[in-house]
């Protein structure tokens, strides 16, 4: 059973979803099997018409996948992301947002395949995307929301199994996130208030527009045709399309975030919806993030005076917490569990601020490693220890230098170094691709591997090397003593 550290809070969050795939569809909803491989639409803007297709030749991610990237959008900024890109999570942070009842393999399977899913599918466009950072429009032909998803599975020596996930992001994803050209919904509305998923799509497309025409009395008329299209439902008439989004309307009304939807002919075959909001709703949404905000301050404003505790300036402890805020109470609390429990941390500041800056990590299961670890002998070595302490601690516990460490490897052909990682990445349980195998790693470049993996297998390789010295000095001694 996975023991987590830092519990995300119970109450209210705010989903932060990069814009642009708010604005335009991704995922096909309206049908839980879809065996379609594209999503084409075509989108009038000012420079004519503009296609946007989403191709994948295994299926396109529907509504499963729809969920779960909206819950990793809420876990980017719960547990912030590492400077090339990538975030860590657990499986079961996905399951546990999703409010699934099962937690076993089939549901980690199914989880899986759907983010595989999204990381197969590409998007083609000969249109413009609104870029924040530059406040232009840039040209976007082909591109993929998720370039990567890896999952490193820990063996325990008792037989049970822990996973830690890792997906990258689109840079241009990112980059826009950071920009702030987001649109931001409650995550207790998305998650818990609303069960149908093209309710929840609408909720965050309308939200956009939602506040000032709210405020404003004002109500949106949209033709139907085209939200079915920007929703990704693959209904093509007016009747069919009303038919899947009934439900999904009932839904926003029951929860009061629209007053009523009326339904408006404009002509023979073609009508439109007209959607007007609650302003009593926006305002409560409103209060909620105002007050989020505060309590965020005010945890801020703790998390700051431990990092000056630890010895760390002011105006750095201000900036490991504005790039990593869940990173940094991921690593203070890390720290406290570790002097408990043999304090093996020595320089506190420094060992921090590489946590956040290296993008390093502290698995959620990692209490639970602990417990395991005190099950066996001091001496037993084993990888659970690795992500908790430095390379440069590493030597501090043992008679080895690093500089000898590095000079003994140096003398190794070539041959034996592939077997070292060999065995190392089975160790680690590091997954091999053509672009990371043992054959190509190299000890003082990370290249495609992210931070925490590339330490945890210097770690091993550094105590291998120094446990061959330590035996060869050892066999010296014993032949050098007088008979």
């Amino acid at each position: 059973m996975r023991t987590v550290l830092i519990k995300a809070k119970e109450s209210k969050h705010t989903i932060w979803s990069e814009t642009n795939f708010v604005e335009y569809p991704y995922f096909r909803l309206g049908k839980k099997n879809s065996s379609d491989k594209e999503l084409r639409i075509e989108i009038q803007t000012p420079s004519g018409t503009a296609l946007w297709l989403v191709e994948n030749t295994k299926g396109l991610p529907g509504v499963l996948s729809y969920e779960i990237f909206t819950a990793l959008e809420f876990l980017i900024d719960r547990n912030g992301i590492t400077a090339d890109g990538k975030l860590y999570f657990s499986i079961k942070d996905i399951i546990n947002l999703l409010r699934w009842k099962n937690a076993g393999g089939r549901e980690y399977r199914t989880i899986r395949e759907a983010i595989d899913k999204i990381v197969d599918t590409k998007i083609v466009t000969d249109m413009v995307l609104f870029d924040k950072a530059s406040g232009k429009k840039t040209y976007h032909k082909n591109f993929r929301l998720l370039t990567g998803f890896e999952t490193v599975s820990i063996e325990y020596k008792d037989g049970k199994t822990m996973d830690i996930s890792m997906v990258t992001l689109n840079s241009a994803y990112l980059s826009n996130r950071k920009s702030g050209y987001v649109t931001p919904v409650s995550s207790d509305t998305f998650f818990r208030k609303l069960e149908n998923s093209l309710a929840r799509r609408l909720y965050q497309f309308l939200n956009r527009r939602a506040y000032y025409m709210a405020k404003k009395g004002e109500c949106y008329e949209v033709d139907c045709l085209e939200i079915g299209s920007l929703m990704g439902v693959c209904q093509k008439f007016v009747s069919d399309i009303h038919k899947v989004f009934s439900k999904a309307h009932d839904s926003l009304i029951k929860i009061g975030f629209i007053n009523k939807i009326e339904i408006k002919k404009i002509r023979a075959r073609k009508y439109s919806y007209v959607y007007w909001f609650n302003p009593e709703f926006q305002e409560i949404e409103i209060l909620e993030r105002k007050n989020i905000l505060i309590e965020t301050r005010k945890e801020d404003g703790a998390l700051l005076q431990k990092l000056i505790e630890y010895g760390i300036s002011h105006d750095k402890a201000t900036e490991l917490i504005e790039k990593n805020e869940y990173g940094v109470k991921m690593v203070l609390q890390q720290i406290e569990y570790d002097k408990k429990n043999g304090n093996r941390i020595k320089n506190h500041a420094g060992y921090i601020i590489k946590f956040i800056t290296e993008g390093w990590i502290v698995p959620e299961y990692i209490e639970a490693q602990i417990k395991r670890h005190e099950n066996y002998p001091k001496n037993d070595k084993n990888d659970a220890q690795l992500s908790l302490i430095s390379e440069e601690e590493s030597q501090k516990n043992c008679d080895v230098s690093l500089e000898e460490i590095e000079k003994y490897a140096s003398k190794i052909d070539k041959d034996s170094l592939v077997q070292m990682y060999k065995q190392i990445f089975e160790i680690a349980k590091i997954q091999t691709t053509e672009m990371l195998k043992p054959e190509t790693f190299d000890y003082n470049n990370s290249g495609i591997i992210d931070s925490f993996n590339f330490n945890r297998i210097r770690l091993i390789f550094n105590g291998m090397i120094a446990d061959k010295i330590t035996e060869e000095i050892n066999i010296a001694k014993q032949n050098n003593r007088p008979k």
